[in-house]
């Protein structure tokens, strides 16, 4: 049976899904919110996290790791579970929290305390912070060319997916955390 407790929700662009992570089980599932139905998307053996939508419903980006191991790559499967895809392939880094550029072009993702890029398909892989400063909180601006995060000196900064121009935000103003873009990328 699933927990009452879940997390790690993602709702599908169109609102018709609803993935989650049941966290006794550290498996993802996939609600559809007109009939109820879960069905668990997961393998056996793996500890999976951080799911999250493609723009266009169809794919599935995720964090997953083998049960005999401490790191974790990204993966991408469809949204029937089918076609799972190592995208980092790494053995010596975990690789977490991926999510979709607004135009589904490509990911960012957090690993050891830097952001990252890449292709749908595992190349291009870009180091943006490249400074080991990055806490793990993130979000695309809604253009795509921008994300915006929280560094760990709790300051908020905008920098490009290519890693150039930052600027910081808050500067030391107090605490700050989970920043968001107005729709209008203002």
């Amino acid at each position: 049976t699933l927990s009452a407790q879940h997390s790690q929700v993602s709702i599908s662009n169109d609102g018709s899904m609803v993935l989650f992570v049941s966290m006794n089980l550290n498996k993802i599932f996939l609600m559809d919110i007109a009939t109820g139905s879960n069905t668990c998307l997961s393998e056996l053996n793996f500890v999976d996290s951080s799911p999250n939508f493609s723009p266009d419903n169809t794919c599935i980006v995720y964090s997953s790791r083998h049960t005999d191991s401490w790191e974790s790559d990204i993966f991408m499967m469809n949204v029937d579970g089918s076609g799972k895809t190592n995208l980092t392939n790494t053995e010596t880094t975990s690789e977490e929290g991926p999510i979709f550029s607004p135009d589904g072009t490509n990911l960012i993702y957090w690993s050891y305390y830097d952001l990252h890029s890449m292709n749908l398909d595992g190349t291009n892989k870009i180091n943006i912070t490249n400074d080991m400063s990055s806490q793990g909180t993130y979000k695309f601006s809604p253009d795509g060319f921008q994300v915006i995060y929280v560094g760990f000196a709790t300051d908020i900064f905008l920098i490009n997916t290519d890693g150039a121009s930052r600027l910081n935000l808050t500067n030391g103003n107090g605490y700050s955390d989970n920043p968001v873009f107005f729709p209008d990328s203002e």
